[in-house]
């Protein structure tokens, strides 16, 4: 449980990054805190539509934003300054066990594995990889539907 000078401190810290954010492009930010189950800071800065001058809210609904496309970015990039990755390295080079267990899957399709084995690190970062979700082709991978993805360059 936060106490009230916890609180107060998390708000503050809070309305300074909502008021830094949107100085850039964004149209609005919304932003909330939680400690232990309770949220102990709420805020929101911008207009709701552009060109508008209707404020946002706090309690305005929002669409949530991903950060793990720009993690990931960011840790494809720090290991490619470190030399331990390149974006032309591909799965196979850098995963032969996941390859080798993709390819031992039952029913498992040898051109599927060969394209997972020569996607790239750089294949990965601009969404050409076609890797398969059960959401794009209604196959569970773990039931031995395995067959390839039409790329989506």
């Amino acid at each position: 449980m936060a106490t009230e000078i916890e609180k107060r401190n998390a708000q503050q810290h809070l309305d300074w990054v909502i008021r830094f954010l949107i100085v850039g492009t964004l149209p609005a930010i919304g932003a909330g805190l939680v400690i232990g189950g309770e949220v102990v800071a709420a805020g929101a800065a911008g207009f709701r539509r552009r060109g508008s001058n209707q404020k946002t809210q706090p309690d305005d609904l929002f669409h949530l934003g991903s950060i793990t496309k720009p993690l990931t970015g960011y840790l494809f990039a720090r290991l490619i300054r470190q030399n331990r990755l390149s974006w032309s390295r591909t799965i196979g080079q850098s995963h032969p066990e996941a390859i080798a267990a993709l390819d031992a899957m039952p029913g498992a399709d040898a051109d599927w594995v060969e394209h997972y084995r020569n996607t790239t690190a750089a294949d990965l970062m601009m969404h050409v990889s076609a890797a398969l979700t059960t959401a794009s082709t209604g196959a569970s991978l773990t039931a031995g539907n395995c067959s390839p993805a039409r790329p989506r360059r």
